[in-house]
């Protein structure tokens, strides 16, 4: 069994990162597979936003020819320098159920922290903060909705092994497809609208949705600015965010609500 860095400069080692994880959930009917497009410009240093200030490495393990993990180790500088702290991240964290192999991805991105002075490692994480981070723990009969993640069973006892410890917990609510909407919350909804002079606000197409991106920034930034997690994503990020929202969504589902002219919340 070996650890390999990865050359990002090199399709086939890109190719071998992005595929595994197909490999891995092959039969699993709730895991839902990135576009592999969006997955490989996760690797590409010449275009992706976050290395214009950050950087990442990538890792696998091997054992004769066939993968059985990986994981990136992510040094998030915006992130340290808003926050004054000096952490690394480790992401993309997919292993077969050894701990011999999760033991040697984390040593490697363990490592690779320790390189850089960074004193603690947390995650999983991703590049941008805004897309989806940790290890699923509970739920594992569903499918996952937009940003939240899904992984084996395993994976949390896998971590635990390495020596990580849980940070916090991040909660998901699950509504039915048949489920209904009491008609006392639309009353109440319809009464504090009028009260206070809110509206909502849906688009009829992606152009639209496109350029009311700069104003749904601004509230992204206000909303999150207390977040444990956040730190101020850069223009380029922000657009990369938006890109990957509506490239994956119908307009009408994407809902903003005004008071006045001014933008206040947006689902």
């Amino acid at each position: 069994m070996q650890t390999i860095k990865l050359d990002t400069a090199r399709a086939r080692d890109v190719r071998r990162f992005v595929r595994f994880p197909f490999d891995l959930y092959r039969g699993c009917a709730q895991w839902v597979p990135p576009l592999v497009p969006g997955a490989k410009a996760m690797l590409d240093r010449h275009k992706h936003p976050f290395y214009a200030h950050s950087e990442a490495d990538f890792f696998l393990v091997e054992q004769r020819g066939r993968t059985l993990g990986r994981i990136a180790a992510i040094h998030n500088r915006r992130y340290n320098q808003f926050t004054g702290s000096s952490e690394a991240f480790f992401g993309f964290f997919d292993a077969v159920d050894d701990t011999d192999v999760s033991r040697a991805l984390f040593d490697a991105a363990l490592t690779w922290a320790r390189e850089r002075n960074l004193t603690t490692i947390k995650g999983p994480r991703a590049l941008i903060g805004a897309d989806a981070s940790g290890v699923l723990v509970k739920g594992f009969e569903h499918r996952p909705a937009l940003n939240v993640p899904y992984n084996h069973p395993y994976y949390d006892r896998l971590v635990v092994d390495s020596g990580l410890t849980k940070d916090t917990d991040h909660l998901s609510g699950y509504f039915a497809g048949d489920h209904e909407v009491p008609d006392r919350v639309f009353r109440i909804a319809d009464k504090v609208m009028a009260r206070r002079g809110y509206r909502v606000k849906v688009f009829e197409d992606k152009e639209e949705m496109r350029a009311w991106v700069p104003r749904v920034r601004e509230i992204y930034r206000r909303s999150f600015g207390g977040n444990h997690s956040f730190y101020p994503p850069t223009e380029a990020e922000m657009e990369a965010m938006a890109d990957t929202i509506i490239g994956v969504t119908r307009p009408g589902m994407i809902k903003l609500v005004l008071q006045d002219d001014e933008l206040i919340g947006f689902a």
